[in-house]
Formats: C-alpha cells, structure tokens, sequence
C-alpha cells in the first residue's frame, strides 16, 4: 500500500539535466511510459534503472509489481523508443 505520495519538480533548465539531478536525490529507478531517448542513455549513465512502457497509472499497483518482481518494461515502446530519430 502506498502510504504517502510527493509530487515534486526538478528544478533543472533542460530535460537532460534530470537523469543528473535523479542521481543526486538517490533515486535508483524510474517507472515511465515513454521517454526521450537520449534520457534513456542518460539514465543508464547514472545507473538508474527504467521501467519502460508502464502504462498503470496506479501507484499502489506499480509499487506492488515492483515489490513482487513482477513490474517489466514493453518492449514493443521501447523498440519505438530505440527507432527514434
């Protein structure tokens, strides 16, 4: 169960200050639907993991899949991703 939800704001200038900015709040892992691929790139480099192509918008069911091992990338989104221009 989800007890407590904070919404906050990177205060960053572009996008790809953010995978940066992540690492320096201790975030290991980011859940995403879609997301630029140059981020994807700029994630790893942090060595935050993605979840990719999560379409549930339901905290309380992403954190129990989490919890389980059971939260997996799409990877039909991330083939899109990746074939980005």
């Amino acid at each position: 169960m989800v007890v407590s939800v904070t919404n906050v704001t990177p205060e960053v200038d572009c996008d790809a200050d953010i995978p940066a900015w992540a690492a320096k709040q201790g975030i290991t892992d980011i859940v995403a639907f879609k997301i630029d691929k140059r981020l994807t790139t700029l994630f790893a480099g942090h060595k935050i993991n993605q979840y990719i192509g999560i379409s549930t918008k339901d905290p309380d069911e992403i954190i129990k899949k989490y919890i389980n091992g059971e939260l997996k990338s799409d990877n039909k989104i991330i083939d899109d991703i990746l074939n980005q221009e």
